[in-house]
């Protein structure tokens, strides 16, 4: 079982074991950055994640995608796309070429980042089922980005730390998405999990033992197939 974990700004986790019910075995973290997972994606999962599943139960964590050129990485769009939203929710006259303008870029942006994903997993992945299950999940999230801009005209909500890093956080997870569907393909049972919204406790000041045994326990209730 592999299973992908967002949380909020965190990168997701994926979680991986080819035999759910072996809870004798540790588990290890494996941490891929973004240039990775763009370049060397196929790698990873096949020489590295399911590699390791003789021996342990592993959890992949990933940051978004990214082909080499920094300004095409799906971060760096992502953060143009706050950046178009800062200025979108400053405009006055939403009648006005300038405000339309910012509209399309936005669209337009999201549409790259869909777009650069959904032909990754065309080029990566042979089972068509799966193709087809990722590039709808694909669209879903970047549907969501869209969804979000409306949201916040709507509801006239502030543009902030928080609002940057919900952004930035959609990479993650359309990073998470594909290496799973990765493993899935090459034979792994591969599951993505989003714990973004798995912590409902107030956080406390410093980073105790306490904080990130609520965080276990947080986890654990999220998903109860994960080890004590």
């Amino acid at each position: 079982m592999t299973e992908v974990q967002c949380n909020g700004n965190a990168s997701p986790l994926i979680s991986n074991s080819l035999n759910p019910n072996d809870s004798h075995r540790s588990w290890v973290v494996q941490k891929f950055g973004g240039t990775s997972v763009g370049k060397f994606a196929v790698n990873i999962a096949e020489d590295i994640v399911r590699a390791s599943l003789k021996d342990h139960r592993i959890a992949v964590v990933c940051s978004a995608r990214s082909t080499g050129k920094k300004v095409e990485g799906t971060t760096s769009r992502l953060l143009e796309i706050y950046s178009v939203l800062q200025s979108v929710n400053s405009a006055k006259d939403s009648d006005s070429d300038s405000y339309k303008s910012l509209i399309s870029k936005y669209e337009e942006l999201v549409d790259v980042i869909r777009d650069d994903h959904i032909s990754a997993a065309k080029s990566h992945i042979q089972d068509e089922a799966i193709v087809s299950k990722l590039a709808d999940d694909i669209r879903a999230e970047c549907k969501e980005i869209l969804e979000y801009r409306l949201a916040v005209e709507r509801w006239h909500l502030e543009i902030d730390s928080r609002s940057k890093d919900r952004l930035v956080s959609f990479g993650e997870k359309l990073s998470c998405k594909f290496v799973a569907a990765l493993l899935q393909d090459r034979g792994v049972d591969a599951e993505y999990l989003d714990l973004s919204d798995a912590i409902h406790f107030k956080t406390p000041k410093g980073m105790n033992f306490e904080f990130y045994k609520d965080v276990a326990a947080a986890i654990k209730e999220k998903d109860r197939r994960l080890p004590g």
